[in-house]
């Protein structure tokens, strides 16, 4: 330790000072609790989440939503009274985080229910809106947001279900199309342990799984009644317009690479190319995340700046880096929509959201 700050510790000892001392290791830990909150919430957020999903009966909503606002009176009020010691407070939050956590994935839960296919159906004649194509070994497969499915009632019919489509595909993303498919249930794990496919497409409220005979032909149906559908395949439509763009600019050989990492549309890519991907092992170039992110966002961020910066009576009268943040974050918000806005996406996102946003509010 440094002579001098020991000196400085050790002087008020000398002079009857160990309650000024006392009082300094407590404000001190007391401080390191607070800097620790967000961390030991997040930890305590996951927790729960992490125990709703591995616990082995279904916990009834009005049981979390009632531990959870008990908590959070209790909370609120302990911290406004000032009356609750520093280790029962954080004891508190992590009670309050790991009800939250809990209740968050049963909202998950409820929001992602939606019918299930239980036997094969078909040859069926099947109605939808295209909502993405991707990549498949025997052709494209088709994710479709189902209007009606022929011989299943309303209450019976999955809001989506993703088929092969082996012939050329003459239609795009946000078409409405009619389609002779065959369905099958979404599969379970072949083995014990397996991966649990079927828990995934619950959770992306893919009802069914099939093949189409033939090819998928449009129709003159307009868009589905719901405003959020009608916003969803909007975007598709951009999207696979995107790529399409990309894909003729950049040619034959390299068109598909820069087409999904332009808009997440990875169906323009040759299977070889994908394998000497996953051979290579650069296959997680195609995933948009924080590499791209990066680059969109900071490039952005850096023309703005020195562009601004250029423009002498506007740099010596405003904080130039906090436009070119904001344009930084609009570009990068527009780029999560168009690139599909998978897990990895959004989660660079909200590392540029913070970055950003602590440019703009003049914090570390």
């Amino acid at each position: 330790m440094d002579a001098g700050l020991l000196q400085h510790v050790e002087t008020p000892l000398r002079k009857g000072g160990s309650g000024r001392i006392q009082r300094f290791a407590q404000s001190f830990l007391a401080f390191e609790a607070r800097g620790r909150r967000p961390l030991v919430f997040a930890l305590a957020l996951c927790s729960g989440a992490a125990w709703y999903s591995a616990t082995w009966h279904e916990p009834p909503l009005v049981w979390l939503l009632s531990a959870f606002l008990c908590l959070l009176v209790v909370f609120w009020i302990t911290q406004r009274a000032a009356i609750i010691p520093g280790v029962l407070g954080l004891v508190t939050l992590v009670l309050l985080a790991i009800s939250a956590g809990a209740l968050s994935g049963k909202v998950a839960v409820m929001r992602a229910a939606a019918p299930t296919i239980t036997a094969p159906i078909g040859p069926a004649m099947m109605e939808g809106w295209v909502e993405d194509v991707e990549p498949g070994k025997r052709g494209v497969r088709l994710r479709l947001l189902v209007h009606a499915i022929d011989g299943l009632a309303a209450s019976d019919t999955p809001a989506h279900v993703r088929l092969t489509h082996t012939n050329s595909l003459e239609v795009e993303s946000g078409r409405f199309v009619r389609c002779w498919a065959v369905l099958r249930p979404p599969p379970a794990p072949v083995i014990e342990g397996d991966y649990a496919f079927h828990r995934q497409a619950f959770f992306e409220q893919l009802g069914g799984f099939g093949y189409v005979q033939g090819r998928c032909r449009g129709g003159t149906l307009g868009k589905p009644a719901k405003w959020g559908y009608q916003a969803r395949l909007k975007v598709a439509e951009w999207r696979r317009q995107l790529a399409h763009y990309v894909h003729q600019a950049a040619g034959p050989r390299a068109g598909g690479f820069a087409a999904a990492v332009a808009s997440g549309d990875r169906s323009f890519i040759d299977s070889a190319d994908q394998d000497a991907l996953r051979g290579s092992g650069l296959a997680h170039l195609l995933a948009i995340s924080g590499l791209h992110m990066g680059i969109v966002g900071g490039l952005i961020y850096l023309m703005v700046w020195r562009g601004l910066a250029l423009i002498e009576p506007l740099a010596l009268r405003i904080a130039v880096q906090k436009p070119a943040a904001l344009a930084a974050l609009i570009t990068s918000a527009a780029y999560l929509v168009l690139s599909g806005a998978s897990i990895s996406t959004q989660r660079a996102f909200i590392i540029a959201l913070i970055l950003f946003g602590a440019v703009m509010f003049d914090r570390a």
